[in-house]
């Protein structure tokens, strides 16, 4: 029988992980759970996608052919080592022989009134990129102020910029 490896997080890591599994284990059985609902991507696109240079359709780096069972929009709520199991928020549980995780990190959202409301995003994931978007389109935006000067802070400031909105940057270092 041949092992079954879980996957968790559709990364570039699990990604990787995957093509590496099937050169070095061809006949195992391969599951990747992810909490987004797009297949996975190209992070380090996200800012050419928000500024128009790429369209939706280049970030992908997976698609479809056998190689794995895909389950979208499935969050991991537990794992279990002794028994080798995952239990996603729907209940359902799955065993694996070998488990990765490859979720890569969230965003910091600063504790500070105003976070929570309309207009206001992340820019971590397809999801939040397809938001922010929409939301510019809809409402015609022409200011938008960037929290934070790290990397994904200033690749979002300077896509923006790119679509001739006003940025104003916020760096709570002095660097």
């Amino acid at each position: 029988m041949p092992a079954h490896y879980i996957l968790i997080g559709a990364s570039a890591a699990s990604i990787g992980a995957l093509h590496k599994l099937r050169q070095v284990d061809p006949e195992a059985s391969v599951s990747i759970f992810s909490a987004e609902k797009e297949l996975p991507y190209n992070k380090c696109l996200l800012a050419d996608f928000l500024a128009g240079i790429h369209e939706q359709d280049r970030l992908a780096i997976y698609r479809p052919a056998g190689q794995a069972h895909v389950y979208l929009n499935t969050a991991i709520v537990s794992i279990d080592p002794a028994d080798k199991t995952i239990t996603t928020q729907a209940g359902i549980i799955h065993a694996y022989d070998h488990l990765l995780l490859g979720m890569g990190s969230g965003p910091w959202i600063p504790p500070i009134t105003g976070v929570e409301n309309q207009g206001v995003f992340t820019f971590h994931t397809l999801a939040d990129t397809l938001a922010i978007k929409e939301y510019r389109s809809k409402n015609q935006v022409k200011n938008a102020v960037i929290i934070g000067a790290g990397l994904s802070g200033l690749e979002a400031a300077d896509a923006l910029a790119q679509q001739g909105i006003a940025v104003t940057v916020v760096e709570k270092t002095d660097r």
